[in-house]
């Protein structure tokens, strides 16, 4: 089991590592968010957001994968090297990162998908508009 973990791990890193805009450093301008991958920088909606390293590390793997469901086992795995690591370690660190990117009370970048994961929205007005009505 520790050898197939360790293998998605290294698949996600690379996956991250290899993807362009990462591998070059240039600065990643995303909906509403710059991200500088070279000096460890945010800027949400044009304001500079100061982020611990594992919140950067987290908004960074969300905005490489903007729309995509990202696995809350696949999260564990990456930060604490074990896919079934405490789910309360990751909703402290995912409201850590959202009461920093987020403008109000409702999350609107950064939703879960009870029992899945997290969905990262780069433009929430976007997003409402391709909504279809309920």
């Amino acid at each position: 089991m520790e050898r197939c973990t360790r293998n998605h791990q290294v698949r996600i890193e690379a996956d991250l590592t290899l993807a362009p805009a990462v591998k070059d450093q240039q600065p990643i301008p995303i909906g509403d968010f710059i991200i500088d991958v070279a000096m460890h920088r945010a800027w949400v909606r044009g304001v500079e957001t100061h982020l611990t390293p594992s919140e950067f590390q987290l908004l960074l793997i969300f905005t490489t994968h903007p729309g995509k469901l990202v696995k809350g086992s696949i999260l564990r795995e990456m930060f604490w090297l074990n896919p079934t690591a405490r789910a309360g370690s990751l909703r402290v660190l995912v409201g850590a990162l959202r009461s920093k990117i987020e403008a109000g009370k409702t999350p609107r970048y950064l939703l879960t998908e009870r029992s899945f994961g997290y969905r990262f929205i780069t433009s929430p007005l976007q997003s409402e508009v391709d909504r279809p009505p309920s």
